[in-house]
């Protein structure tokens, strides 16, 4: 659905004339957001104390942090993993996916003690996911308070920041990549240029190296069903010649990144051929841990079935749910009621949110 918010309440759209003042605004908001940051993650990126953000009996004790010191130790010492010998009688290292020795970010756990790295990393990728929300709302002409919220949600929102309690490092530094993907596509939509193809490549790489195979997975998939929706909603003037073009610039984007990533894709492809996965999966087992529909409960209320640990895994805060929030829910609702309300009608019901959002 396209939405045209009330001229009245949308302030316009902001847009530096120069490339100082481009260069002025993006220093600003990396400030802001970097700040943000360091607000969350300070007292364990500069306490020297040695803790490691993550519940102790969660996914980065049971195994990441064993992971990250096997792998990068192994390269230090001029080896590349190929093989875990350590998990029964060995298991594929750089197929798994998960290891990510190839995700450039990664380089830090060769610089890094193991701790300071995994910190490094969990915020370095919750800025991250925090300054491409932004740079797309940005594109999308909304105003830079509008792209500060929308970023902050984005950072510290259930549906991304619960993950750093689990400690799934690699879902994190996977999902950081989609709004860049999607600004790239976005501008596929109206500018055509090979720099947003650049774009969307280097994101689509970055997702594929980064460890979690799923999100990039639901990545893609959301990718093309958004352009697609869009695209229908323009057929007048994309026109047929339009939509192959469009199509064959998201194809290239996703070849490109595939090309980039091709050492993991290719490691991977060979160790799934000798796995359990590889001879076909019945359709139970690939059904289970499906996303339960009473779970869309969450989206408002994340502690309907409980916040503790001894609920089943399916109602798992960082697990299965998709916690928004009332809060950014209401902003939403506002934003659509916009567009076919009146003055005199708008102004009560910002008074009624107000007094809502400070109880």
């Amino acid at each position: 659905m396209l939405i045209r918010p009330n001229p009245t309440f949308c302030p316009k759209p902001f847009a530096p004339t120069t490339a100082k003042g481009t260069l002025y605004h993006l220093l600003v908001l990396m400030a802001i957001l970097g700040g943000l940051t360091l607000l969350m993650f300070g007292d364990v990126l500069f306490g020297g104390s040695g803790t490691v953000l993550s519940h102790r009996g969660a996914d980065m004790a049971s195994q990441y942090a064993y992971w990250r010191q096997f792998g990068f130790a192994q390269l230090q010492n001029g080896v590349m993993p190929l093989w875990n010998p350590h998990v029964f009688c060995g298991v594929p290292f750089v197929g798994g996916f998960q290891s990510a020795m190839l995700y450039p970010p990664n380089l830090m756990y060769l610089a890094l003690p193991l701790d300071r790295a995994i910190n490094v990393s969990f915020a370095l990728h919750v800025f991250l996911m925090g300054l491409f929300v932004y740079l797309w709302a940005w594109h999308r002409k909304m105003s830079p308070p509008a792209g500060l919220l929308a970023g902050a949600l984005a950072m510290f929102g259930g549906p991304y920041f619960l993950h750093v309690y689990a400690g799934h490092v690699c879902l994190m530094s996977t999902a950081v990549w989609a709004p860049l993907l999607f600004l790239a596509a976005d501008a596929l939509l109206t500018e055509p240029k090979l720099k947003w193809v650049l774009t969307g490549s280097l994101a689509a790489a970055m997702s594929m190296l980064a460890g979690n195979p799923q999100c990039t997975y639901y990545t893609f998939l959301a990718m093309l069903l958004y352009v697609g929706a869009n695209a229908l909603g323009s057929l007048g003037r994309l026109r047929v010649r339009g939509s192959v073009k469009l199509a064959v610039l998201l194809a290239c984007v996703l070849l490109a990144g595939a090309s980039l990533a091709a050492a993991q894709l290719l490691t991977a492809m060979g160790a799934a051929g000798e796995s359990p996965r590889g001879a076909g999966l019945t359709v139970q087992y690939a059904g289970s841990f499906s996303f339960p529909p009473e779970n869309f409960l969450t989206f408002l209320a994340p502690g309907f079935f409980g916040l503790n640990d001894s609920h089943p895994y399916h109602y798992s805060a960082n697990e299965a749910q998709e916690i928004r929030g009332s809060r950014p829910m209401v902003l939403v609702s506002q934003l659509v009621l916009e567009t076919n309300m009146n003055t005199k009608q708008l102004a009560s019901l910002q008074e009624g949110l107000a007094e809502f959002l400070r109880t």
